[in-house]
């Protein structure tokens, strides 16, 4: 389900500013830990790439944010 829902890639162009894997996993209602992976794969896939911005993430590290290459 959450591959499903972010290999549609719908929060990523939604969200021109870009996500961090923590906000992804907020908008799909699922845990970080499930759903980093699936950003990483997304990432390599050449679907999503750096913005060159971070951003503080729950456990308040800095957190890479991601967008759509479209």
């Amino acid at each position: 389900m959450i591959f499903e829902y972010m290999d549609r890639m719908v929060m990523f162009q939604d969200t021109p500013e870009g996500l961090t894997a923590d906000e992804c996993a907020a908008i799909i209602g699922q845990t970080v830990l499930a759903t980093r992976p699936r950003v990483t794969e997304l990432n390599k896939q050449g679907k999503i790439i750096r913005t060159g911005q971070r951003r503080k993430n729950v456990s308040g590290a800095s957190a890479i944010v991601w967008k759509a290459t479209l």
